[in-house]
């Protein structure tokens, strides 16, 4: 009992003589805990929170739940299948952010000037700074101040320079406009406004790095993005702007690829006019130079013999006609978007499906060569698939004439078999 009381003795004297020792240093461990609650609150204070934006878009995936009816695609023949993977690599181009850089002039961000940090002043600026040229901006420039009052029309820039609104000017920048904010409000005691000028590969980097592009899910054809930025009003602009031109770049297919086809309704149509009135032309001037009567039973029998012949030697004159332009079209080495449709006057079902598979080649190649470099084993692998299609539309195109000839020389071979028959009909009822 006795061992236990000294032992117990023992400790209170050593507990004692520790916080005595600590206890003499008790104004640092005050003046530390009052430094770090201090950066704390300074960090909570200026520290800026990012922003999440969110959309989604539906692309119409031909590996998934969203395709056309047959009737709906049947008659909607300009229409393109998409492969969800590839059109969320056409999201991510550099062409397409470039384009939400150049509309949104991210190139020149404002801002307001703080005590300790500066803030964007995205949406909140008196003014939008428009680059003529952006792609001579290189690196980040110094801060150019400028002053700029409402009821003004001239931008003060760096105290000295006075430059007017919406107006192309000169300036040692480069070529800039300023284009006034017609919803901004000056604030009391407003802080001085600053912009900064910044390379395009650094900006278009930099939303590339935030911006987040994905599939739902692997049976989905829906695709969320992502983009977070200081300026919640910034993140839904870019996502807007990215959508917005991607929808543009669609719908310029779709138009390419419609102006071709029409234009080749437009030549066949011209053709066949102007056979049609050389024809009737030539009908008109004989009835009218030969005063021509009409035909006997005989004769009749023979025209209506000559006339189903003449009818179908002018369709398989039509098909040769096509088929020789379409050889003209695809012996071009380069690769171009919609060089015909298929189905206009030619009966033979490989050759036109060939030129389907061909056109959707051009397509996806014309697609890949926006998001990936020329020597991309996919771009070369679908350069290698359209060379090859020529190369067997060729080949059918050679047989399939050989089959046209043949039955066009039948068909004359049987009106000259008619003439024969038949050389006692008057001369001008043959000619009619």
């Amino acid at each position: 009992m006795k061992k236990n009381k000294n032992f117990n003795s023992t400790s209170e004297s050593v507990f004692t003589r520790s916080v005595s020792m600590f206890f003499a240093y008790w104004p640092v461990f005050v003046a530390f805990s009052i430094l770090l609650i201090s950066l704390a609150f300074i960090y909570l204070r200026y520290a800026t929170p990012k922003y999440q934006a969110t959309a989604s878009l539906i692309i119409k995936d031909q590996n998934k739940g969203n395709l056309d009816s047959k009737l709906m695609e049947s008659l909607n023949f300009i229409s393109q299948k998409k492969i969800i993977e590839n059109e969320i690599e056409v999201l991510k181009s550099r062409t397409i952010i470039n384009d939400v850089v150049t509309k949104l002039y991210l190139y020149a961000p404002i801002y307001r000037e703080g005590k300790v940090n500066s803030f964007s002043a995205y949406g909140d600026a008196p003014v939008s700074i428009e680059v003529q040229d952006p792609s001579s901006i290189h690196g980040i420039s110094k801060k150019i101040y400028f002053n700029y009052t409402p009821s003004g029309a001239n931008i003060q820039l760096d105290n000295h320079l006075i430059v007017p609104v919406n107006k192309w000017v000169k300036t040692q920048y480069g070529v800039l406009k300023f284009i006034p904010n017609l919803t901004y409000v000056a604030l009391p005691h407003e802080k001085l406004f600053y912009f900064t000028l910044i390379d395009m590969d650094i900006i278009v980097n930099t939303i590339s790095k935030n911006l987040k592009i994905s599939a739902t899910n692997k049976l989905s054809s829906v695709v969320n993005l992502q983009y977070a930025d200081k300026r919640p009003k910034l993140a839904e602009d870019v996502l807007k702007e990215l959508i917005s031109s991607y929808k543009h770049i669609e719908l310029n297919e779709k138009n390419i690829l419609a102006r071709n086809t029409l234009n080749f309704i437009d030549q066949r149509l011209a053709i066949v006019r102007n056979d049609l009135d050389r024809i009737e032309g030539k009908i008109r001037n004989y009835k009218g130079n030969r005063n021509a009567v009409d035909i006997g039973m005989q004769g009749q029998l023979y025209l209506e013999n000559v006339s189903t012949n003449d009818k179908r030697i002018s369709e398989l004159d039509m098909q040769l006609s096509v088929i020789n332009e379409l050889e003209k079209k695809v012996a071009v080495n380069d690769v171009k978007i919609g060089i015909l449709p298929a189905s206009l006057g030619v009966i033979d079902p490989t050759l036109s499906q060939l030129v389907n598979s061909l056109n959707t080649a051009e397509l996806e190649y014309e697609k890949l060569k926006k998001t990936v470099a020329e020597n991309n084993p996919l771009l070369v692998s679908v350069k290698d698939q359209i060379s090859n299609t020529k190369r067997r539309i060729s080949d059918n195109i050679s047989s399939y004439r050989n089959s046209l000839e043949s039955s066009k020389e039948n068909l004359h071979e049987n009106n000259r078999s008619y003439n024969a028959m038949l050389s006692d009909i008057p001369l001008k009822e043959q000619t009619l």
